[in-house]
């Protein structure tokens, strides 16, 4: 084991720089946790990003040292990452136990904390998530999960899914680290609104919209440069029918978007959470009949502050995406769900809100959106009560990961002083 005092150095890998708001307000809060527990020691915090600029919008802490792996010959770095000498390394990706995403991704943070295994070292899952897989992918799963020495859930549905794949040590469960993330200053927000020109006295409700059906990213020799993921070989994948089905839904949106400016005189953000976001925002908007009173809300463009700040001055969100509903509910956002992700259906669970979850596959969506809506907005003052009250314990939970690391390292290493 180290000795006292001896530097501590730690790797934070995920899913970062690549402009997903999600995943990036959880690497600041994050990299704030484990500074915040080591703060008495001598730290060398590290973050593995696939863009160091776009990763440094987010996490300003020039202490923090970027590791890039976003280009094609920067994907050696990520076996030659896991042969360092790393007293911890932590996996920050919410959903590292998946594969609806990409099975690269999985198989990175696996391979990473199996090859972890074999050193001196201690490997962490921290505050992430487990959603279904294929059967090959949870026995890789079982495999490396029970050499990981401290894994902690995000909710209870994810632990339950890890011990039926197998994994039978302790499993703690908390909530998503980006609870913890506030608003900025109203100032902040208030120079933003004026910069979009819209009529501050006018309701705002917030679309996080994506798409639904090209996944997963895989390994093709060719495809269209349109599907292209980053670079080549990883694409998009369509299956067949399912460009049509996204052009449908697409249409839904837009029409859910022109009832709301019709029926509440509301102003319209199309909010895209992350960069791949951006193409099915901007075709649902340009669908819109009333394109003057909405506004295209790109993470390229719009940092965290900016994204959370438009969301703590919104009437209604309506949300495909898990981490909209996180940042949003420090502000007691109403919120509806149109989704397959059970992220998100975990949450709404837990705050008993899944009347206003809504599968993205319901016959007739358009028409359960609208009186969604209704229902919501005309209980608008409980609803923002509710999420109030619940609020506090999300966040009660959230700064538990903290502690929950420190007594660990505290027992695996050497006592951390308060």
């Amino acid at each position: 084991m180290p000795a006292a005092k001896k530097k501590i150095k730690a790797l934070l890998m995920g899913y970062n720089g690549e402009n997903n708001t999600g995943a990036e307000s959880r690497l600041v809060t994050i990299a704030r946790d484990v500074r915040e527990v080591f703060q008495s020691q001598n730290l060398d915090l590290e973050a593995v990003v696939l863009t160091a600029a776009n990763a440094r919008r987010y996490l300003k802490d020039p202490e923090v040292k970027m590791v890039e792996i976003g280009r094609p010959g920067q994907l050696w770095k990520v076996l030659q990452l896991t042969f360092e000498p790393y007293d911890l390394l932590i996996l920050v990706e919410g959903s590292t136990f998946t594969d609806h995403f990409s099975p690269f991704l999985l198989y990175m943070f696996l391979l990473g904390a199996w090859i972890h295994s074999f050193k001196p070292g201690k490997s962490v899952a921290y505050a992430v998530d487990a959603l279904e897989m294929r059967e090959f992918n949870k026995k890789l799963a079982r495999y490396v999960g029970n050499k990981i020495d401290l894994i902690i859930t995000r909710n209870e549905d994810a632990r339950e899914r890890l011990q039926a794949w197998g994994i039978t040590q302790d499993i703690l469960v908390t909530t998503d680290t980006a609870f913890q993330y506030q608003p900025p200053p109203r100032e902040h927000t208030d120079r933003l609104l004026e910069r979009l020109q819209l009529d501050p006295k006018k309701p705002l409700i917030g679309l996080a919209f994506k798409e639904f059906f090209w996944w997963p990213v895989s390994p093709k020799l060719w495809g269209p440069k349109e599907d292209l993921y980053r670079f080549w070989p990883l694409y998009h994948t369509w299956d067949p029918g399912d460009k049509e089905k996204s052009m449908e839904m697409k249409g839904v949106w837009s029409n859910y978007a022109d009832w709301l400016v019709e029926k509440y005189d509301a102003n319209i953000l199309w909010i895209a959470m992350e960069r791949m976001d951006f193409p099915p925002s901007r075709d649902a908007c340009l669908l819109m009949e009333h394109k003057d009173r909405a506004r295209l809300i790109p993470s390229n463009d719009f940092d965290l502050d900016d994204i959370t700040g438009l969301l703590s001055r919104l009437q209604l969100l309506c949300s495909t995406r898990y981490h909209a509903g996180v940042l949003s509910m420090v502000s007691s956002i109403p919120m509806l769900a149109v989704s397959h992700d059970t992220r998100i259906e975990s949450l709404y669970k837990e705050i008993v809100h899944m009347k206003f979850y809504i599968d993205y596959q319901t016959p007739d969506l358009l028409r359960r959106m609208r009186e969604r809506t209704e229902e919501l907005l005309g209980a608008e003052a409980a609803v923002r009560a509710k999420i109030r009250g619940a609020y506090p314990r999300y966040l009660e939970l959230c700064l538990q990961n903290r502690k929950i690391l420190k007594e660990w390292f505290s027992r695996e290493f050497w006592p951390l002083s308060n």
